[in-house]
């Protein structure tokens, strides 16, 4: 069985385009995660010094720089001076020549081909097993064991595991971030908030470890916190030149927090900015109504519930959110029209009827109420929301109103006054 640590051991493959896959199939069984590739001999030199790989696999074919060149030019840099290679040949260059050339660097191994994934796993493990540094493997026996308690539940006993296995190897950032992530869930926010900063000590570049803290600052109720961290990772995003879909997240989570502290103008500008580098996405744009939503901002929320509509007309959930935000402006004409217009598109959705029935309602059309929610009802009797409604429009109709609908009963329902269920729903 392959080393543990070899998962997080970072691999340089240094040879033609068209072969490159042949060469990660035969990697990949030994538990290497991290494989770079280059076809470029001048770029392979570069890339040892930049990436510092525990192993460095080089075949013949390059255009300037055979395998053995590129081991001699790294062995007269200190810097790449102690990386471990595998030259990949030919047969025939196996016993004497090159083959032995090759074999007397210590930290060298020659493979002859054709030669299959055994052979390789076989000269790799001879090369780097006597390299594996015992502590270390046993600080990832430790994560491996970690992991199988918190997947159990047992998050106690996966942090007290994950503490041990730091105390041995303290530089594995993704360990923090573990540790981190079950400490937050524990409650334990300030012994969270270290393994995070921990985390970045080891990876200053680690988005996980910055939206962490974010998420850790949120469970404190510290929106300050949370706002600031945010930003130091839209700066490592920006500078990092990453996806301009993952800036505008992290913009739109500004946003959403600058809402949070009430100021409206800081989430407008987040907000813009968000929809510049993803304008065509109608999710984001579900998203900001549905922030300005749940702050009770509906007038601000109406606009990017139609703009998400535009983009995708098929999105009839965000018709009923949009109805919603008319409604809670009393623009019942308007939520009504709206309505009408989803349900060409879904004419037996139960839910629509049911905030068809919430807008006449709230316009004081009781009777256009009851008649939708019995719809909705034919549709699922056991739409909850629904029976409490006409639960309670039955109180409020006149006798007149109230005759008309005394040839449908109901079947009993359990109503908990208490919880008035009719007022929560999809608001």
């Amino acid at each position: 069985m392959p080393p543990l640590v070899f998962r997080d051991y970072v691999v340089l493959l240094a040879a033609p385009r068209l072969t490159q896959a042949i060469y990660m199939d035969m990697l990949t069984p030994l538990g290497f995660k991290n494989i770079q590739t280059t076809h470029v001999d001048q770029q392979a030199i570069s890339l040892m010094k930049k990436l510092k790989p525990q192993l460095m696999v080089a075949t013949m074919s390059l255009s300037v720089y055979t395998g053995p060149q590129l081991l001699s030019v790294a062995r007269q840099d200190p810097e790449t001076a102690r990386i471990p290679f595998v030259i990949i040949g030919m047969k025939e260059d196996e016993k004497g020549g090159l083959g032995e050339h090759v074999e007397k660097d210590k930290l060298a191994r020659f493979i002859g081909l054709p030669a299959d994934v055994q052979q390789v796993t076989r000269t790799i493990l001879d090369l780097l097993a006597p390299l594996v540094d015992p502590v270390m493997e046993e600080a990832y026996s430790l994560t491996d064991e970690a992991l199988e308690r918190y997947k159990n539940g047992d998050l106690k006993t996966a942090a007290e595991l994950y503490r041990k296995s730091l105390d041995l190897y303290e530089e594995n950032a993704d360990t923090w971030l573990k540790l981190a992530a079950i400490l937050s869930d524990l409650g334990e926010y300030d012994e969270a908030e270290v393994a995070y900063l921990q985390a970045l000590g080891q990876n200053q570049y680690s988005f996980v470890a910055y939206l962490g803290l974010a998420e850790l600052y949120e469970r404190r109720e510290d929106y300050e916190l949370t706002v600031g961290i945010l930003r130091q990772a839209l700066g490592l995003a920006q500078r990092l030149k990453v996806s301009a879909k993952s800036v505008a997240r992290i913009n739109f989570f500004i946003g959403e927090f600058e809402l949070r502290l009430k100021r409206l103008a800081g989430a407008e500008k987040s907000f813009s900015q968000a929809i510049e580098g993803d304008p065509q996405s109608a999710a984001l744009r579900e998203d900001i109504g549905d922030a300005y939503a749940d702050k009770g901002y509906f007038a601000e929320s109406e606009q990017h519930y139609e703009a998400a509509i535009k983009l995708d007309p098929g999105l009839a959930h965000v018709f009923n959110k949009l109805g919603i935000a008319y409604r809670r402006q009393k623009k019942y004409q308007k939520a009504l029209e709206l309505y009408d217009k989803a349900r060409i598109h879904h004419p037996h959705d139960e839910h629509l009827l049911f905030n068809i029935a919430r807008a006449h309602m709230e316009d004081v059309r009781h009777g256009k109420a009851m008649e939708f929610l019995m719809e909705a009802l034919e549709i699922a009797p056991d739409f909850r929301e629904a029976r409490c409604l006409v639960a309670n429009l039955r109180s409020q109709l006149k006798k007149t109103e109230l005759d008309v609908w005394k040839e449908e009963p109901l079947e009993p329902f359990p109503v908990d006054e208490n919880t008035e269920a009719w007022r929560r729903v999809y608001e």
